[in-house]
């Protein structure tokens, strides 16, 4: 043993392999001790998954518990609800039973004296349509009990679904419309007959109103545009429906135009609800259809539409306001002719040049220092015709200056009365200096003569014309005057109706004779301001 013991290595050698023994222990003994301390973190994590489980156990408990308590209570409610129908559906009958023999009893010859044959009419058809209805509603209850009975179920929520997919009041009456549950009535049918004389106007009104709903814009357009011509007021309602759901901005333009001549005063809030449209075509159409329908009320309107983004709809705001003569259209106005676009402020000054008011005339002398040549010409021409004074819009900036510096101190030595006289006198003169030769040859033989100097020129004038021809001077001043006032009124009438106005109506509007009317038409006519078609009037 000793030999083999001291033949293996020795000592040293059996040393060494405990020792390499020892350390691989302790080495497996350090492994095992990281192992079991991560089970016991495992089986830490796992208890407390295992109570967060129990808490969600009994938390859902709870939940069924008042899910059970609940679902009781929602069957009692069920069981108590039917219940309720059951009694409505009862005294439902009950009550269309008692309407049917009320109406019964109201359409018989004699029935209820207090209640006139049109409305005896319209209880009878309400009779026959309700029992008709109740007649459809057994048959369908029929038809449900033998449904079920073959075990066919009916989705109520789908049904629920349909109907309310029909919720606003205008949704249901386009269904019931396409439907043909709903049509005019006689009223409406004597109406047309009073407004239409012939059978083919009743006919063309008829297919216009169908065609507003068609899907073709140009179709819509010729339809807006036939009632505009047929001047209908029964078509108004149509036409306010047919322009709450239009898009395209030509068709809405002629249904706007179309409102201003078939609508009354009350339907000029249909027309204003349009100015907050973003296409300025529309919002021009927008306050025509309110200016025609509302007339002297549109003022604010008007007003606000001067603050538009659009100068289109600016300067026709601007020319519909210039036929209301308040003192805040006047303020208006003025605050126009400093506007950034020289059309809209053009357009302002040749608004404020006949008005006999101190600030408009004012305005004007401010407006001929402005930048643009346009509106200096025409400020220059309504203020010369008054001061007496000749002014040069294309003068240098210093001498329009002087020339507006000195203007403005004349007008502020003028009274109301006076400057009054002096801007309404203008036409009377202009007109008799257009008919000779001479005295058009004058101011430009001398033009560079001091302003002062002016008025002798239009005094030497006046006493020539005299010379030649007094008699008429003397005979025709006042109907002239008179003619004037009638021509202006019928001008502005017939300007601010798109459709025009015939005689008639201009007689009723300026409450003037027909004679008159006539008369004053006819010189209009010479003078090529108006044109003629068929029986009505409409500018040049």
């Amino acid at each position: 043993m000793a030999e083999n013991f001291v033949s293996k290595g020795g000592p040293e050698e059996f040393l060494r392999g405990a020792l390499e023994k020892i350390v691989f222990f302790e080495c497996r003994v350090s492994q095992l001790t990281a192992e079991l301390a991560a089970e016991r973190a495992a089986v830490l994590r796992e208890k407390e998954v295992i109570a967060s489980i129990r808490a969600r156990e009994v938390e859902l408990e709870m939940l069924l518990a008042q899910a059970r308590s609940s679902a009781t209570t929602m069957k009692s409610r069920i069981v108590e609800l039917e219940e309720r129908v059951r009694l409505l559906e009862t005294e439902r009958e009950q009550f269309l039973a008692g309407f049917v023999e009320r109406a019964q009893v109201a359409s018989t010859p004699g029935g209820i004296d207090s209640e006139s044959p049109g409305e005896q009419t319209d209880l009878a058809a309400l009779a026959g349509f309700i029992a008709e209805m109740r007649e459809k509603i057994e048959q369908l209850k029929m038809w449900k009990s033998a449904a079920q009975k073959a075990g066919i179920s009916i989705d109520e929520g789908r049904a629920f679904k349909a109907s309310s997919s029909v919720s606003t009041v205008s949704s249901l009456a386009d269904h019931f419309e396409k439907a043909g549950r709903l049509s005019l009535l006689n009223v409406g049918s004597e109406q047309r007959k009073e407004l239409f004389t012939t059978r083919t106007e009743t006919s063309l009104y008829e297919r216009s109103i169908d065609e507003l709903a068609a899907a073709d814009p140009d179709r819509r357009k010729r339809a807006a545009e036939c009632l505009r011509a047929l001047s209908s007021h029964a078509a108004a309602l149509s036409i306010i429906a047919a322009l709450e759901r239009e898009s395209d901005p030509t068709v809405k333009v002629a249904l706007l135009n179309a409102l201003a001549t078939a609508g009354e005063p009350s339907n000029a809030s249909q027309a204003i609800c349009e100015i907050a449209d973003e296409r300025p075509e529309v919002r021009v159409a927008a306050i025509d259809t309110a200016a025609a329908l509302a007339k002297e009320h549109a003022e604010p309107v008007l007003i606000g539409a001067l603050s538009d983004p659009s100068p289109l709809v600016r300067r026709r705001a601007v020319l519909l306001l210039s036929f209301i003569t308040t003192p805040s259209a006047v303020n208006a106005l003025t605050t126009m002719v400093s506007d950034s676009d020289p059309g809209v402020a053009r357009m302002a000054a040749q608004m404020l040049s006949g008005r006999p008011e101190p600030k408009a005339q004012s305005a004007l002398t401010k407006a001929l220092n402005h930048q643009e040549s346009s509106v200096r010409r025409c400020a220059a021409d309504a203020v010369s015709r008054w001061s007496g004074e000749v002014v040069d819009p294309d003068a240098s900036p210093v001498q329009r200056r002087r020339t507006a510096r000195r203007i403005a101190d004349k007008l502020s030595r003028l009274d109301e009365e006076t400057l009054r006289k002096a801007v309404t006198r203008v036409p009377s003169v202009s007109s008799t200096l257009e008919q000779p030769s001479v005295p058009v040859q004058k101011p430009q033989t001398h033009h560079c003569t001091p302003p002062v100097s002016q008025p002798q020129k239009t005094k030497i004038v006046e006493s020539v014309i005299v010379e030649k021809a007094p008699e008429p001077i003397k005979q025709v001043p006042l109907p002239e005057k008179k003619s004037s006032a009638l021509e202006v009124s019928l001008i502005g009438e017939i300007r601010t109706s798109l459709r025009g106005r015939t005689a008639e109506e201009l007689s009723q509007f300026t409450s003037s004779e027909l004679a008159d009317v006539m008369d004053s038409l006819s010189t209009l006519l010479k003078r090529g301001m108006i044109s003629q078609r068929g029986p009505r009037f409409f500018m040049s």
